[in-house]
């Protein structure tokens, strides 16, 4: 057992270099960021999904799908090999800095409703499951960058981060069809089975890797 102290961690970084893992082992990695700094380049995990939980601040996300508008208590599922740039809003006075914790899968597992929420034959949400497909957040209509230049993308892949500089707007597309999209879920919107006796662990299951 162990207690992770993070309330003393200063902010440093952007909101990718600036993770700091916590936790890991050969199937998911755990880590905390406090970003100082802006992303100036765009990042694409080629390793594995991403699982952002908003602790404090608000900003947008910029992807090849769109782009997602995100608060406070929001989870941010980024599926592998999507392109994209996270922008923090400048926190108002008096409020605490940005901060945010990562899962990462290490193993080319996807982050996934768990299946006991999920319809063997209709892959519908269930009606026990604590959240829905009204739930969920999908990005805007994609953005049309369409602008020529250099503009980085860092590429993670067998535990390296890779640069390569892109002669157009990495995000310049005209739209995309498919299921291999990031989104998002307000904790908010997650509502467990509760009553009077205690329910089991794992009613309170938001996600699973597989």
């Amino acid at each position: 057992m162990r207690h992770l102290k993070t309330n003393d961690f200063k902010p440093q970084g952007d909101p990718v270099t600036g993770r700091t893992v916590l936790l890991g082992n050969s199937d998911v990695e755990m880590s905390i960021c406090l970003p100082a700094e802006p992303m100036d380049y765009h990042y694409k995990n080629g390793s594995g999904d991403e699982c952002l939980f908003i602790h404090f601040g608000s900003g947008t996300v910029h992807t090849s799908m769109g782009t997602l508008e995100f608060h406070e208590k929001d989870y941010i599922i980024i599926p592998k090999g999507v392109i994209y740039r996270m922008v923090f809003n400048e926190q108002p006075e008096g409020q605490p800095p940005a901060k945010f914790i990562c899962f990462e899968t290490m193993n080319t597992s996807h982050i996934l409703p768990p299946p006991r929420y999920i319809s063997k034959k209709t892959s519908q949400f269930l009606e026990h499951a604590p959240y829905c497909e009204r739930d969920l957040r999908l990005p805007q209509e994609p953005m049309t960058w369409d602008e020529q230049g250099e503009f980085e993308v860092r590429i993670k892949a067998r535990d390296s981060v890779h640069s390569y500089i892109y002669h157009y707007h990495p995000l310049d597309v005209v739209g995309w069809d498919g299921y291999h999209y990031p989104w998002k879920l307000s904790i908010f919107d997650f509502e467990p089975i509760v009553g009077s006796i205690h329910q089991p662990p794992p009613v309170h299951r938001a996600f699973r890797t597989a």
